[in-house]
């Protein structure tokens, strides 16, 4: 479902309790989520992520996001965050190609996060259908029109005839 697109609907639990009290909520409103699946992960301490984005097993670039509210532990853009153009790490490449390879997607919008603390990196989230207006305002590229070419290369190749 949409309840955690563009970063909605995510929670960050800091301890045992938070957790419980979230918990309880849950099964207060079970009828009215329409979903008995929820997804937990690890909180990575970071003060920004990076989407690096595919067409067709080629990267397109990668935008660093950062939010601008203080506290916030989201940086997606349709939150309000603040993207700008990076460079592709061959570690930031190699973990967006396997993964959308792996999930033969496309086109992907591969979220990475990499600790403050430590320094390694980290695989939020693979993207089918990724938002890409930050991304496009963060680097100029014309992700639209790379869609397209990459369709148009896909479709069969006409005979031409005399």
């Amino acid at each position: 479902d949409n309840r955690g697109r563009h970063g909605r609907h995510i929670h960050l639990l800091k301890n045992r309790r938070e957790f419980i009290d979230f918990y309880k909520k849950i099964l207060a409103r079970k009828k009215t989520l329409n979903t008995r699946n929820f997804f937990f992960q690890e909180f990575i301490p970071a003060d920004s992520d990076m989407r690096v984005l595919i067409v067709g097993g080629r990267i397109l670039g990668a935008i660093e996001r950062k939010s601008q509210k203080r506290g916030e532990f989201r940086h997606n853009v349709a939150l309000g965050s603040n993207a700008k153009q990076i460079p592709v790490t061959p570690e930031m490449a190699e973990i967006a190609l396997r993964s959308a390879k792996v999930l033969k997607y496309e086109f992907a919008g591969v979220d990475l996060i990499q600790n403050r603390d430590t320094g390694k990196m980290h695989l939020l989230e693979v993207n089918r259908s990724p938002e890409f207006e930050g991304f496009i305002e963060a680097t100029g590229i014309d992700v639209p029109g790379e869609v397209m070419k990459f369709l148009i290369s896909c479709l069969p190749k006409s005979k031409k005839t005399h």
